[in-house]
């Protein structure tokens, strides 16, 4: 490993996540600074680990994943080109350095013998063989809770979840059922989203404009309003973000149908710039944002600009049946006959 003086901010971030869970920048930049993984240069640090994080997550790097807003954890594996090799024996050595759901497969797939364990019993074979370590008074309940939301994550965006909680305190592997509907409706779930997102890119700029306001109504935004081009300051949607019917907030919205290209940092600023007091702001694109445009969003010294993408809209809009409908399939399971005769007149 190279000297800590010489890690870019990149590869300090990455550094501080190895074994420390499920962390934010902040969280990460305080780990750098214990750890003196590098300088602390430049005014705001922890917008920088941000930006490095999100750009090496969306590069693929094997060695980082987002599992949440903003929350980034390490996934074991210790190169930039390294593939977690399957159907090996687990060797006792000292800590991997994986996380807790990585070790959890790893045991299931390696002592499950396609049958649930207990967690207890995963997360005992965890530590025992090296592959996890923790200072944690409780690691069976960090490791359930953490499939719970890893599970509740992965179906919301319309994934397969990694395991299975056939019942309570048991989990399993989801590969171990095969092909099944929950498959076969998760696979329908993003093709839709696929063609959602291809009809949303072939809207014209005042469409999209619309789309947004339906969006910032379905998050819970009163009096939406779509200025568009009437509006004097860049902003294409107004209204009311209200909580709970207590805390009321003008929120401004900004649409950028841009297909071919990032939206950067420039846009963030000249939307930030169109904010009165108090206001809250979101940019809002069929595409991506640059690293650039997320570290500017999220600048501590400046007020926060949120970000929606492409993948995000599509999200809202599956979970709010915007553009598109449910239907509901009734599913039938065999169940014991009573042919005992009691119910019948002779």
């Amino acid at each position: 490993m190279p000297k800590t003086s010489s890690l870019s901010w990149g590869e300090a971030s990455i550094e501080a996540l190895k074994g420390a869970g499920q962390l934010t920048a902040d969280q990460v930049l305080k780990i750098i600074k214990d750890r003196d993984l590098r300088p602390i240069t430049g005014k705001t640090p922890a917008a920088t680990v941000a930006a490095q994080l999100y750009t090496a997550v969306k590069d693929g790097d094997p060695r980082l994943k987002q599992v949440g807003k903003g929350l980034f954890e390490h996934t074991g594996v210790e190169t930039r080109g390294a593939r977690r090799a399957k159907g090996k024996p687990l060797a006792p050595k000292a800590n991997t350095g994986m996380s807790f759901l990585d070790a959890a497969e790893r045991v299931l797939e390696i002592e499950g013998n396609r049958q649930p364990m207990t967690v207890r019993d995963i997360t005992h074979l965890a530590i025992e063989k090296g592959l996890i370590a923790t200072g944690g008074l409780t690691p069976a309940a960090t490791l359930s809770a953490q499939i719970g939301t890893d599970t509740r994550r992965r179906l919301s965006r319309g994934e397969n979840p990694r395991f299975t909680n056939p019942r309570r305190g048991y989990y399993g592997l989801s590969i171990w059922e095969g092909e099944g509907i929950a498959k076969a409706a998760s696979q329908h779930r993003r093709e839709i989203a696929s063609d959602l997102k291809k009809r949303m890119r072939a809207l014209t700029p005042d469409e999209f404009e619309t789309l947004v306001g339906q969006v910032l109504v379905a998050l819970g935004v009163e009096d939406a309003v779509v200025v568009g081009k009437t509006s004097d300051k860049g902003v294409d949607v107004r209204g009311t973000l209200v909580v709970s019917d207590v805390i009321r907030r003008k929120i401004v919205a900004q649409a950028k149908r841009w297909n071919s290209s990032n939206v950067g940092s420039p846009e963030v600023r000249n939307l930030r710039g169109s904010l009165g007091p108090h206001d809250l702001a979101l940019l809002v694109t069929v595409g991506r944002f640059s690293p650039e445009a997320i570290e500017e969003a999220e600048r501590s010294d400046a007020t926060p600009v949120a970000l929606l993408d492409g993948d995000g809209v599509v999200d809202i809009m599956l979970e709010h049946q915007i553009g598109v409908s449910s239907t509901t399939l009734e599913i039938f399971e065999l169940s014991e006959l009573d042919l005992n005769g009691d119910d019948i007149e002779e």
